[in-house]
C-alpha cells in the first residue's frame, strides 16, 4: 500500500518539485520514497532498494529502488567481451567504475561494491555501444 507522505512534496536536488510516498511493505514496515510525477509500482509489485540508515529520520529512506517483476535486458558484460580479455579500455573503465563504487558504497556497503561496479560498468558500455550505432 502507498500513499502521500507529509509533506507530499518537495524540493529536491536542481530545484525539481518531488513527491514523497509513505510505502508499507507486507512485513508492515514503512518506508519513505520520492518520485517525480505519481508512484511508478502498483501495488503487489516486487521491488528492491536500498535503505538509507545514515539519518535521523523517523522513517527510513530508500534508495536504488528496482522493480524485481520486470525481466532485465541482457547485457554484454566485461567477463563476455572478447573471450575475456578485454580491451585495455574496458579495463580502464572497469578501474573507474570500481573506484568510484568503493567511494560511494565501500563504507557503509561493502558487500554491494562488485555487483554495483559491474552493473555501472555494464550500462556505461551499453551507452557507448548505442552511441557507436549511430
Amino acid at each position: 500500500m502507498f500513499q502521500p507522505a507529509v509533506p507530499a512534496t518537495y524540493v529536491g536536488h536542481g530545484g525539481k518539485t518531488m513527491n514523497s510516498w509513505l510505502v508499507t511493505m507486507e512485513d508492515g514496515n514503512q518506508y519513505k520514497f520520492s518520485s517525480i510525477g505519481d508512484f511508478k509500482y502498483q501495488p503487489g509489485t516486487r521491488i528492491g532498494f536500498d535503505v538509507d540508515m545514515n539519518n535521523n529520520y523517523a522513517l527510513k529512506v530508500a534508495k536504488n529502488v528496482d522493480n524485481l517483476d520486470k525481466p532485465k535486458p541482457p547485457v554484454a558484460s566485461f567477463s563476455s567481451m572478447g573471450g575475456g580479455k578485454g580491451s585495455k579500455d574496458d579495463f580502464i573503465l572497469l578501474q573507474v567504475c570500481f573506484k568510484e563504487v568503493m567511494q560511494a558504497f565501500g563504507k557503509d556497503y561493502e558487500h554491494l561494491v562488485l555487483q554495483k561496479t559491474e552493473e555501472y560498468y555494464d550500462g556505461l558500455k551499453s551507452i557507448y555501444n548505442r552511441k557507436q550505432g549511430q
